[in-house]
């Protein structure tokens, strides 16, 4: 299967770089610092610099370093035609939960969906993707036996070609999985969520329990009159899971008005502008920061 896709926000906000460089201001001075990625708690010995929201030792660079992701995007203002959208690229037992329960609540065909089994390092013996596929559904996914079975030939997956934005904006719903949604007393996000956030359609966030609060008390628009939040405060994974898959499928029939649509634009202008103005302050948040570590 091949993949054919662009995704803007990466050359356009130039996040990456900015992370980097983010990096090499800190480890000259041989601080610790965790961007973008989780943070460990239960070893912190000292604090550590991150942008994480993180229930132990650290100093926060947000809400600021999230203006790394800003940007502007190009897409066609339409109708969408499917009902979500939601891009999984990275390999994990969860993950590959989420793929059967689209075959199983038989929403497969009304979302655009990517499962590319993309990993970082194989576990001994796996040697392929179809591999990967079937030691994943080994360690304990036996309830999934039907849907596993039915798309053994079809992974990895993907439906859909052309730009994520624009596939976004084909969705009625982003429901976004985000990279760290395990880690305990850590909200981690990344791209995946600022990407969705600045464009015109309601998210649903897989991440651990509290992060659509977080993200809410920063000032994002998380589109709470489209979207039943409650699945935020729930603490059980599974459940939390559930509970999101439940609202999706209340919803399959969701449709928008014209009005809607042209409210939407308006409403992730409203992030737009949030994060160009976080990128705006980070000079001086970066500053304040290395004056606070030297004192």
């Amino acid at each position: 299967m091949t993949v054919v896709y662009t995704d803007q926000i990466w050359h356009k906000s130039q996040c990456r770089t900015f992370e980097q460089d983010t990096y090499a201001v800190f480890c000259q001075k041989g601080i610790p610092v965790k961007l973008v990625d989780a943070v460990d708690v239960a070893t912190l010995t000292r604090p550590v610099i991150t942008d994480n929201v993180v229930n132990g030792p650290h100093i926060g660079l947000y809400p600021e370093f999230w203006g790394s992701f800003s940007y502007r995007s190009e897409y066609n203002s339409r109708p969408p035609v499917r009902l979500f959208n939601c891009f999984m690229n990275r390999a994990c037992t969860t993950r590959q939960s989420w793929f059967y329960q689209f075959v199983r609540r038989n929403l497969l065909h009304v979302g655009w969906i990517s499962f590319l089994l993309d990993y970082r390092k194989l576990p001994p013996g796996v040697v392929s993707k179809q591999d990967l596929y079937e030691y994943n559904y080994n360690q304990g996914y036996s309830i999934f036996e039907a849907e596993h079975n039915l798309m053994r030939d079809r992974v990895p997956f993907c439906n859909f070609e052309g730009d994520l934005d624009q596939v976004v904006v084909d969705s009625c719903i982003s429901l976004v999985i985000e990279t760290y949604f395990d880690w305990p007393d850590t909200i981690a996000f990344s791209e995946k969520i600022f990407r969705a956030l600045q464009l015109p359609r309601p998210i649903i966030l897989y991440s651990m329990p509290g992060s659509v609060e977080v993200l809410r008390k920063y000032g994002f628009d998380v589109w709470d009159d489209i979207i039943d939040h409650a699945y935020d405060v729930e603490p059980d994974q599974i459940q939390r899971q559930i509970k999101i898959l439940d609202q999706l499928c209340q919803l399959r029939e969701l449709t928008y008005t014209d009005q809607q649509l042209e409210q939407f634009e308006l409403r992730a202008q409203h992030n737009r502008d949030l994060l160009q103005k976080f990128r705006l302050q980070w000079p001086n948040k970066l500053k304040n920061t290395l004056v606070q570590l030297s004192v």
